[in-house]
Protein backbone atom coordinates (compact mmCIF):
# COMPACT_ATOMS: atom_id res chain seq x y z
CA UNK A 1 0.00 0.00 0.00
CA UNK A 2 1.34 3.39 -0.96
CA UNK A 3 2.43 5.56 1.93
CA UNK A 4 0.66 8.89 2.22
CA UNK A 5 2.50 11.59 4.08
CA UNK A 6 1.34 15.01 5.19
CA UNK A 7 2.12 17.88 2.83
CA UNK A 8 3.27 21.29 3.98
CA UNK A 9 1.71 23.98 1.80
CA UNK A 10 3.46 27.33 1.86
CA UNK A 11 2.71 30.42 -0.23
CA UNK A 12 6.06 31.75 -1.42
CA UNK A 13 4.66 35.28 -1.73
CA UNK A 14 3.57 35.41 1.91
CA UNK A 15 6.30 33.28 3.48
CA UNK A 16 6.44 33.47 7.19
CA UNK A 17 9.58 33.63 9.25
CA UNK A 18 11.34 30.59 10.62
CA UNK A 19 9.53 30.08 13.90
CA UNK A 20 8.64 27.26 16.27
CA UNK A 21 9.50 23.82 14.99
CA UNK A 22 9.57 24.79 11.28
CA UNK A 23 12.61 26.41 9.67
CA UNK A 24 12.54 27.82 6.15
CA UNK A 25 15.30 27.92 3.54
CA UNK A 26 15.14 30.21 0.50
CA UNK A 27 12.13 32.27 -0.40
CA UNK A 28 11.68 35.85 0.74
CA UNK A 29 10.42 35.50 4.29
CA UNK A 30 12.17 37.36 7.13
CA UNK A 31 14.59 35.14 8.97
CA UNK A 32 14.73 32.47 6.26
CA UNK A 33 18.02 30.65 5.87
CA UNK A 34 19.98 30.76 2.63
CA UNK A 35 21.74 27.42 3.16
CA UNK A 36 20.10 24.11 4.02
CA UNK A 37 23.00 23.05 6.23
CA UNK A 38 22.66 26.18 8.36
CA UNK A 39 19.01 25.40 9.02
CA UNK A 40 19.85 21.77 9.90
CA UNK A 41 22.57 22.87 12.31
CA UNK A 42 20.06 25.12 14.11
CA UNK A 43 17.26 22.55 14.23
CA UNK A 44 16.39 20.23 17.08
CA UNK A 45 15.00 16.73 16.92
CA UNK A 46 11.47 16.78 15.53
CA UNK A 47 11.89 19.95 13.50
CA UNK A 48 10.74 20.34 9.90
CA UNK A 49 12.95 22.21 7.43
CA UNK A 50 11.03 23.47 4.43
CA UNK A 51 13.12 24.40 1.37
CA UNK A 52 11.74 26.71 -1.32
CA UNK A 53 12.33 26.20 -5.03
CA UNK A 54 15.87 26.94 -6.12
CA UNK A 55 19.28 25.35 -6.60
CA UNK A 56 21.35 24.78 -3.46
CA UNK A 57 24.96 23.78 -4.04
CA UNK A 58 25.85 21.99 -0.81
CA UNK A 59 27.01 18.73 0.68
CA UNK A 60 24.62 18.14 3.56
CA UNK A 61 25.18 16.18 6.78
CA UNK A 62 22.19 15.38 9.00
CA UNK A 63 22.88 14.57 12.65
CA UNK A 64 19.42 15.20 14.10
CA UNK A 65 15.98 13.67 13.59
CA UNK A 66 14.30 16.10 11.20
CA UNK A 67 12.01 16.26 8.18
CA UNK A 68 13.68 17.85 5.16
CA UNK A 69 10.93 18.84 2.70
CA UNK A 70 11.34 20.44 -0.73
CA UNK A 71 8.68 22.73 -2.18
CA UNK A 72 8.56 20.91 -5.54
CA UNK A 73 10.86 18.07 -6.50
CA UNK A 74 11.37 19.22 -10.10
CA UNK A 75 12.64 22.65 -9.12
CA UNK A 76 14.03 22.26 -5.60
CA UNK A 77 17.52 21.05 -6.44
CA UNK A 78 20.38 20.05 -4.17
CA UNK A 79 23.60 19.81 -6.16
CA UNK A 80 26.75 18.57 -4.51
CA UNK A 81 29.44 21.20 -4.06
CA UNK A 82 32.35 18.82 -3.42
CA UNK A 83 32.35 16.07 -6.06
CA UNK A 84 34.22 13.74 -3.69
CA UNK A 85 31.54 13.89 -0.97
CA UNK A 86 28.02 12.48 -0.81
CA UNK A 87 25.36 15.03 -1.58
CA UNK A 88 23.41 14.08 1.58
CA UNK A 89 24.73 11.93 4.45
CA UNK A 90 22.39 10.89 7.26
CA UNK A 91 23.68 9.76 10.67
CA UNK A 92 20.57 10.39 12.76
CA UNK A 93 17.58 8.06 13.10
CA UNK A 94 14.04 9.05 12.11
CA UNK A 95 14.93 11.37 9.22
CA UNK A 96 12.56 12.09 6.32
CA UNK A 97 13.71 13.52 2.99
CA UNK A 98 11.07 14.35 0.41
CA UNK A 99 10.54 16.56 -2.61
CA UNK A 100 14.01 17.22 -4.07
CA UNK A 101 16.13 16.71 -7.14
CA UNK A 102 19.45 15.46 -5.77
CA UNK A 103 22.38 15.43 -8.16
CA UNK A 104 26.12 14.95 -7.91
CA UNK A 105 28.85 16.67 -9.89
CA UNK A 106 30.79 13.50 -10.68
CA UNK A 107 28.66 10.41 -11.16
CA UNK A 108 31.58 8.02 -10.65
CA UNK A 109 32.51 8.99 -7.06
CA UNK A 110 29.83 10.40 -4.75
CA UNK A 111 26.43 9.10 -3.64
CA UNK A 112 23.17 10.97 -3.75
CA UNK A 113 21.87 9.97 -0.29
CA UNK A 114 23.80 7.76 2.15
CA UNK A 115 22.11 6.39 5.28
CA UNK A 116 24.03 5.16 8.31
CA UNK A 117 20.95 5.10 10.54
CA UNK A 118 17.51 3.57 11.08
CA UNK A 119 13.81 4.34 10.68
CA UNK A 120 14.24 6.83 7.83
CA UNK A 121 11.84 7.70 4.98
CA UNK A 122 13.21 8.73 1.58
CA UNK A 123 10.27 9.50 -0.67
CA UNK A 124 9.26 11.41 -3.82
CA UNK A 125 12.71 12.52 -4.95
CA UNK A 126 14.55 12.62 -8.27
CA UNK A 127 18.11 11.36 -7.81
CA UNK A 128 20.53 11.47 -10.73
CA UNK A 129 24.15 11.63 -11.84
CA UNK A 130 25.68 10.02 -8.77
CA UNK A 131 27.73 6.86 -8.33
CA UNK A 132 25.02 5.36 -6.09
CA UNK A 133 21.62 7.01 -5.96
CA UNK A 134 20.60 5.87 -2.45
CA UNK A 135 22.99 3.88 -0.25
CA UNK A 136 22.03 2.06 2.97
CA UNK A 137 24.83 0.84 5.20
CA UNK A 138 24.19 -0.77 8.59
CA UNK A 139 20.72 0.68 8.19
CA UNK A 140 17.41 -0.83 9.33
CA UNK A 141 13.67 -0.19 9.11
CA UNK A 142 13.96 2.42 6.34
CA UNK A 143 11.32 3.12 3.70
CA UNK A 144 12.53 4.08 0.21
CA UNK A 145 9.50 4.85 -1.93
CA UNK A 146 8.33 6.71 -5.05
CA UNK A 147 11.76 7.95 -6.05
CA UNK A 148 13.02 8.28 -9.61
CA UNK A 149 16.69 7.32 -9.99
CA UNK A 150 18.35 7.81 -13.34
CA UNK A 151 21.85 7.73 -14.72
CA UNK A 152 23.48 6.85 -11.42
CA UNK A 153 26.59 5.20 -12.78
CA UNK A 154 27.02 2.24 -10.39
CA UNK A 155 23.83 1.45 -8.44
CA UNK A 156 20.38 2.96 -8.19
CA UNK A 157 19.65 1.71 -4.64
CA UNK A 158 22.21 -0.20 -2.55
CA UNK A 159 21.56 -2.16 0.64
CA UNK A 160 24.86 -3.28 2.11
CA UNK A 161 26.78 -4.06 5.29
CA UNK A 162 24.01 -5.83 7.17
CA UNK A 163 21.15 -3.51 6.27
CA UNK A 164 17.94 -5.33 7.17
CA UNK A 165 14.18 -5.01 7.48
CA UNK A 166 13.99 -2.21 4.92
CA UNK A 167 11.17 -1.69 2.41
CA UNK A 168 12.03 -0.56 -1.11
CA UNK A 169 8.97 0.00 -3.27
CA UNK A 170 7.41 2.04 -6.09
CA UNK A 171 10.77 3.36 -7.33
CA UNK A 172 11.70 3.90 -10.97
CA UNK A 173 15.34 3.15 -11.76
CA UNK A 174 16.89 3.43 -15.19
CA UNK A 175 20.02 4.42 -17.03
CA UNK A 176 21.73 3.30 -20.16
CA UNK A 177 24.02 0.25 -19.84
CA UNK A 178 25.22 1.07 -23.34
CA UNK A 179 25.45 4.17 -25.47
CA UNK A 180 25.99 4.91 -29.13
CA UNK A 181 28.78 7.21 -30.27
CA UNK A 182 29.78 7.74 -33.88
CA UNK A 183 27.65 4.78 -34.86
CA UNK A 184 29.43 2.38 -32.44
CA UNK A 185 27.78 0.67 -29.46
CA UNK A 186 29.79 1.14 -26.23
CA UNK A 187 29.36 -0.74 -22.94
CA UNK A 188 29.42 1.19 -19.67
CA UNK A 189 31.06 -0.29 -16.52
CA UNK A 190 28.85 -2.72 -14.54
CA UNK A 191 25.82 -0.95 -13.16
CA UNK A 192 22.84 -2.23 -11.21
CA UNK A 193 19.30 -1.17 -10.43
CA UNK A 194 19.13 -2.54 -6.87
CA UNK A 195 21.92 -4.33 -5.00
CA UNK A 196 21.41 -6.34 -1.80
CA UNK A 197 24.75 -7.32 -0.29
CA UNK A 198 25.25 -9.04 3.08
CA UNK A 199 21.74 -7.95 4.08
CA UNK A 200 18.57 -9.75 5.08
CA UNK A 201 14.81 -9.49 5.58
CA UNK A 202 14.36 -6.68 3.08
CA UNK A 203 11.28 -6.26 0.90
CA UNK A 204 11.87 -5.16 -2.70
CA UNK A 205 8.43 -4.65 -4.21
CA UNK A 206 6.76 -3.00 -7.21
CA UNK A 207 9.84 -1.28 -8.55
CA UNK A 208 10.35 -0.54 -12.23
CA UNK A 209 13.94 -1.13 -13.38
CA UNK A 210 15.16 -0.88 -16.94
CA UNK A 211 18.26 -0.24 -18.99
CA UNK A 212 20.84 -1.44 -16.45
CA UNK A 213 23.53 -4.11 -16.80
CA UNK A 214 21.66 -5.99 -14.05
CA UNK A 215 18.24 -5.15 -12.67
CA UNK A 216 18.52 -6.68 -9.17
CA UNK A 217 21.66 -8.27 -7.71
CA UNK A 218 21.49 -10.32 -4.50
CA UNK A 219 24.88 -11.34 -3.07
CA UNK A 220 25.68 -13.07 0.24
CA UNK A 221 22.17 -12.30 1.51
CA UNK A 222 19.23 -14.24 2.85
CA UNK A 223 15.51 -14.06 3.57
CA UNK A 224 14.82 -11.14 1.24
CA UNK A 225 11.60 -10.86 -0.76
CA UNK A 226 11.57 -9.69 -4.37
CA UNK A 227 7.99 -9.39 -5.59
CA UNK A 228 5.87 -7.63 -8.20
CA UNK A 229 8.84 -5.85 -9.78
CA UNK A 230 9.15 -5.07 -13.48
CA UNK A 231 12.60 -5.59 -15.01
CA UNK A 232 12.89 -4.72 -18.68
CA UNK A 233 15.68 -4.35 -21.23
CA UNK A 234 18.47 -5.02 -18.78
CA UNK A 235 21.38 -7.22 -19.77
CA UNK A 236 20.40 -9.50 -16.85
CA UNK A 237 17.12 -9.20 -14.98
CA UNK A 238 17.86 -10.81 -11.58
CA UNK A 239 21.20 -12.26 -10.44
CA UNK A 240 21.53 -14.34 -7.25
CA UNK A 241 24.93 -15.32 -5.84
CA UNK A 242 26.06 -16.87 -2.52
CA UNK A 243 22.53 -16.30 -1.21
CA UNK A 244 19.84 -18.46 0.34
CA UNK A 245 16.22 -18.54 1.51
CA UNK A 246 15.15 -15.61 -0.65
CA UNK A 247 11.65 -15.45 -2.13
CA UNK A 248 11.26 -14.29 -5.72
CA UNK A 249 7.59 -14.02 -6.59
CA UNK A 250 5.36 -12.54 -9.28
CA UNK A 251 8.03 -10.47 -11.02
CA UNK A 252 7.86 -9.66 -14.72
CA UNK A 253 11.11 -9.88 -16.68
CA UNK A 254 10.76 -8.75 -20.27
CA UNK A 255 13.27 -8.06 -23.02
CA UNK A 256 16.32 -8.73 -20.88
CA UNK A 257 19.30 -10.36 -22.54
CA UNK A 258 18.90 -13.06 -19.88
CA UNK A 259 16.08 -13.28 -17.37
CA UNK A 260 17.62 -14.76 -14.19
CA UNK A 261 20.91 -16.25 -13.08
CA UNK A 262 21.68 -18.33 -9.97
CA UNK A 263 25.39 -18.84 -9.34
CA UNK A 264 27.97 -19.46 -6.62
CA UNK A 265 26.33 -21.67 -4.01
CA UNK A 266 22.92 -20.05 -3.96
CA UNK A 267 20.44 -22.48 -2.41
CA UNK A 268 17.00 -22.89 -0.85
CA UNK A 269 15.66 -19.94 -2.83
CA UNK A 270 11.98 -20.13 -3.80
CA UNK A 271 11.03 -18.79 -7.24
CA UNK A 272 7.29 -18.76 -8.01
CA UNK A 273 4.83 -17.19 -10.42
CA UNK A 274 7.37 -15.09 -12.29
CA UNK A 275 7.03 -14.20 -15.94
CA UNK A 276 10.21 -14.46 -18.02
CA UNK A 277 9.65 -13.55 -21.65
CA UNK A 278 12.71 -12.66 -23.67
CA UNK A 279 12.86 -11.22 -27.14
CA UNK A 280 16.62 -10.89 -27.37
CA UNK A 281 18.48 -14.02 -26.29
CA UNK A 282 17.63 -17.71 -26.23
CA UNK A 283 18.08 -18.22 -22.48
CA UNK A 284 15.45 -17.22 -19.94
CA UNK A 285 17.22 -18.58 -16.83
CA UNK A 286 20.63 -20.06 -15.97
CA UNK A 287 21.35 -22.23 -12.91
CA UNK A 288 24.86 -22.75 -11.56
CA UNK A 289 23.63 -23.59 -8.06
CA UNK A 290 21.59 -26.40 -6.51
CA UNK A 291 18.65 -26.93 -4.14
CA UNK A 292 16.43 -24.09 -5.36
CA UNK A 293 12.75 -24.50 -6.15
CA UNK A 294 10.85 -23.20 -9.17
CA UNK A 295 7.16 -23.54 -9.94
CA UNK A 296 4.29 -21.57 -11.41
CA UNK A 297 6.69 -19.59 -13.61
CA UNK A 298 6.42 -18.79 -17.31
CA UNK A 299 9.47 -19.33 -19.51
CA UNK A 300 8.93 -18.03 -22.99
CA UNK A 301 11.22 -16.93 -25.80
CA UNK A 302 10.11 -14.73 -28.67
CA UNK A 303 12.80 -15.44 -31.24
CA UNK A 304 13.27 -15.06 -34.95
CA UNK A 305 15.10 -18.40 -34.80
CA UNK A 306 13.44 -21.77 -34.78
CA UNK A 307 12.02 -22.64 -31.38
CA UNK A 308 14.18 -25.75 -31.46
CA UNK A 309 17.30 -23.60 -31.16
CA UNK A 310 16.10 -21.91 -27.97
CA UNK A 311 17.08 -22.95 -24.45
CA UNK A 312 14.52 -21.61 -22.03
CA UNK A 313 16.63 -22.80 -19.09
CA UNK A 314 20.07 -24.21 -18.45
CA UNK A 315 20.47 -26.07 -15.16
CA UNK A 316 23.88 -27.63 -14.68
CA UNK A 317 23.17 -28.48 -11.05
CA UNK A 318 20.29 -30.06 -9.16
CA UNK A 319 17.13 -28.02 -8.57
CA UNK A 320 13.44 -28.71 -8.08
CA UNK A 321 11.29 -27.57 -11.00
CA UNK A 322 7.86 -28.41 -9.58
CA UNK A 323 5.86 -28.39 -6.36
CA UNK A 324 4.93 -31.93 -5.42
CA UNK A 325 2.10 -31.06 -3.03
CA UNK A 326 0.14 -28.92 -5.50
CA UNK A 327 1.39 -30.86 -8.55
CA UNK A 328 2.36 -27.56 -10.15
CA UNK A 329 5.25 -27.13 -12.55
CA UNK A 330 6.09 -24.31 -14.92
CA UNK A 331 4.89 -23.18 -18.32
CA UNK A 332 7.47 -23.81 -21.07
CA UNK A 333 6.72 -22.31 -24.47
CA UNK A 334 8.66 -25.11 -26.25
CA UNK A 335 6.98 -28.02 -24.45
CA UNK A 336 5.56 -30.43 -27.05
CA UNK A 337 3.83 -32.97 -24.81
CA UNK A 338 0.11 -33.69 -24.58
CA UNK A 339 -2.48 -33.59 -21.82
CA UNK A 340 -4.68 -36.62 -22.44
CA UNK A 341 -6.53 -36.53 -19.13
CA UNK A 342 -7.25 -32.79 -19.30
CA UNK A 343 -5.78 -31.89 -15.89
CA UNK A 344 -3.81 -28.96 -17.31
CA UNK A 345 -0.47 -30.70 -16.86
CA UNK A 346 1.62 -32.41 -19.49
CA UNK A 347 1.66 -36.21 -19.51
CA UNK A 348 5.43 -36.39 -19.83
CA UNK A 349 8.03 -34.39 -17.89
CA UNK A 350 9.80 -31.39 -19.36
CA UNK A 351 13.54 -32.05 -19.45
CA UNK A 352 15.49 -29.01 -18.29
CA UNK A 353 18.76 -28.87 -20.28
CA UNK A 354 22.15 -28.71 -18.61
CA UNK A 355 22.98 -32.16 -17.14
CA UNK A 356 24.15 -35.20 -19.06
CA UNK A 357 23.01 -37.65 -16.38
CA UNK A 358 20.39 -37.39 -13.65
CA UNK A 359 18.71 -34.72 -15.68
CA UNK A 360 16.48 -32.12 -14.06
CA UNK A 361 12.79 -32.60 -14.81
CA UNK A 362 9.65 -30.58 -14.47
CA UNK A 363 7.22 -33.42 -13.69
CA UNK A 364 4.09 -31.28 -13.98
CA UNK A 365 4.64 -28.89 -16.92
CA UNK A 366 1.72 -26.50 -17.33
CA UNK A 367 -0.12 -26.70 -20.62
CA UNK A 368 -1.42 -23.13 -20.52
CA UNK A 369 0.28 -19.88 -19.71
CA UNK A 370 -1.10 -18.90 -16.26
CA UNK A 371 -0.77 -15.23 -17.21
CA UNK A 372 -3.94 -14.99 -19.21
CA UNK A 373 -3.40 -11.55 -20.73
CA UNK A 374 -1.22 -11.52 -23.81
CA UNK A 375 1.58 -9.05 -24.20
CA UNK A 376 0.74 -5.74 -25.79
CA UNK A 377 3.43 -3.37 -26.82
CA UNK A 378 3.79 0.42 -26.92
CA UNK A 379 4.26 2.88 -24.28
CA UNK A 380 5.45 5.89 -22.34
CA UNK A 381 8.52 7.58 -23.78
CA UNK A 382 11.24 9.38 -21.87
CA UNK A 383 13.84 11.72 -23.33
CA UNK A 384 17.24 10.67 -22.06
CA UNK A 385 19.09 13.54 -20.44
CA UNK A 386 15.99 15.03 -18.86
CA UNK A 387 14.69 13.99 -15.44
CA UNK A 388 11.97 11.37 -15.58
CA UNK A 389 8.95 12.48 -13.61
CA UNK A 390 6.41 10.09 -12.12
CA UNK A 391 3.62 10.22 -14.66
CA UNK A 392 0.16 9.09 -13.74
CA UNK A 393 0.47 6.23 -16.17
CA UNK A 394 3.55 4.81 -14.50
CA UNK A 395 2.03 5.19 -11.05
CA UNK A 396 -1.10 3.38 -12.23
CA UNK A 397 1.11 0.63 -13.57
CA UNK A 398 2.89 0.13 -10.27
CA UNK A 399 0.00 0.85 -7.91
CA UNK A 400 -2.67 -1.32 -9.51
CA UNK A 401 -3.58 -4.35 -7.44
CA UNK A 402 -6.08 -5.53 -10.04
CA UNK A 403 -3.79 -5.65 -13.06
CA UNK A 404 -0.79 -7.93 -13.14
CA UNK A 405 -0.45 -8.68 -16.82
CA UNK A 406 1.36 -6.16 -18.95
CA UNK A 407 4.38 -5.95 -21.16
CA UNK A 408 7.21 -3.67 -21.81
CA UNK A 409 8.73 -2.47 -25.02
CA UNK A 410 11.99 -0.58 -24.83
CA UNK A 411 13.17 1.35 -27.85
CA UNK A 412 16.76 2.43 -27.43
CA UNK A 413 18.93 4.49 -29.69
CA UNK A 414 21.21 7.40 -29.01
CA UNK A 415 18.37 9.52 -27.70
CA UNK A 416 15.22 7.71 -26.78
CA UNK A 417 13.97 4.96 -24.55
CA UNK A 418 10.44 3.84 -24.04
CA UNK A 419 8.62 1.94 -21.35
CA UNK A 420 5.48 0.11 -20.92
CA UNK A 421 1.77 0.05 -21.24
CA UNK A 422 -0.76 -2.04 -19.42
CA UNK A 423 -3.05 -4.25 -21.43
CA UNK A 424 -5.82 -2.92 -19.25
CA UNK A 425 -8.61 -0.40 -19.04
CA UNK A 426 -6.68 1.29 -16.22
CA UNK A 427 -4.64 3.22 -18.77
Amino acid sequence: MLLVSSIIIVNSDTAKASTGDILYVGGSGPGNYTKIQDAIDNASDGYTIFVYNGTYQENIVINNSIKLIGEYKNTTIIRGKDPNQNVITVYANHVAIRGFTITGLNNFISNGITLFSNHNVIKDNIILNNSVGISLSLSKYDIIANNTLLNNSFVGISLAAFSSDNTIFFNIIFGKPTYIKNGTLHMLPPNYGIVISKSSNNIIRKNLIFLRNCGILVMKSKRNELSDNILASNLLGIDIGFSKRNKIHNNTLIWNLMGMGFVFFSKINKVTSNRLENYVSDIAIYLGSSFNKFYGNVFKIWSSKSIKSSLLAIDGCHNMWFDRKSRTGNYWSDYNGKDRNGDGRGDKPYIVPGRLILKNRDRYPLMKNPFYTSLNVESLYVQVGKPLMHSQKVENLLDSTQVQHFTVKIIMDAFLVGHSKLSSKNL
